[in-house]
């Protein structure tokens, strides 16, 4: 686990090479395009603690789900099932059995899917953290190295062709980082979906605003007055 704060440190760590970096793409004339790129693949270094963090907490979600739905499942089958006949019993039984057991499952998917991805957002994060240092950290140099010889036509050659390669290598980073959000982007449009289809069995209009949908329990159900009439009748001791 890299300790919280790792991308601050990592960005004072680079600071000095990428002052020379920059110095040197200045001074090659035409690093124009890499200055635009520095600020955008350093603005990028991200936090991994971070994503550390959420994969564990949607592991939580996922152990507090499989607690929630035993605790559903038992609560009716060991205290209302065993004692309890008539409407009221049977309807809590349909929503127990094709409700409940359908959106633990799926509540359950989702957070495993959130867990994996923040998961492979920390994989991702880290190599692409550890990938813009390193190259800094050897770049620098190479432009202090390269603008000490300016001076002469050869050596302003060799500091133009190097830094069309760190721009290149840069570009090719920043290209590596698009790809990983597109597909962060597209694995949480499909977890989107599937919360959209429990919130439609769970919530009016698949709108968590408007409320809880209508189990039918009507007021009869819990009124004790009505034991014994068909809604609730003793199967046994209480």
């Amino acid at each position: 686990m890299v300790a919280a704060g790792s991308h601050t440190r990592l960005l004072a760590q680079i600071a000095l090479p990428r002052q020379a970096v920059r110095a040197g793409m200045t001074r090659s004339g035409i690093g124009a395009l890499g200055l635009a790129l520095d600020v955008a693949a350093v603005a990028n270094i991200g936090s991994v603690s971070l994503f550390g963090d959420l994969r564990d907490d949607w592991k939580k979600i996922v152990a507090e789900l499989d607690v929630s739905n035993s605790d559903v499942w038992r609560s009716f089958f060991d205290g209302v099932s065993p004692n309890w006949n008539g409407e009221a019993k049977a309807l809590m039984e349909r929503f127990v059995r094709h409700t409940t057991d359908k959106i633990y499952p799926m509540a359950k998917d989702i957070a495993a899917k959130m867990s994996s991805m923040m998961q492979s957002q920390r994989k991702e994060i880290f190599e692409y953290d550890v990938s813009v240092a390193l190259l800094y950290l050897t770049s620098g140099p190479i432009f202090l190295t390269l603008m000490a010889a300016s001076a002469t036509p050869a050596g302003q050659f060799a500091l133009a062709s190097f830094t069309l390669a760190f721009i290149a290598a840069l570009g090719n980073l920043l290209k590596q980082f698009a790809d990983v959000i597109a597909a962060y982007e597209s694995g949480l449009n499909g977890v989107e979906m599937a919360v959209n289809t429990m919130n439609s069995m769970v919530f009016t209009g698949g709108d968590p605003e408007k409320g809880g949908r209508d189990l039918k329990m009507y007021r009869t159900v819990t009124d004790p007055a009505q034991v014994d009439s068909g809604f609730w009748d003793p199967a046994g001791a209480k």
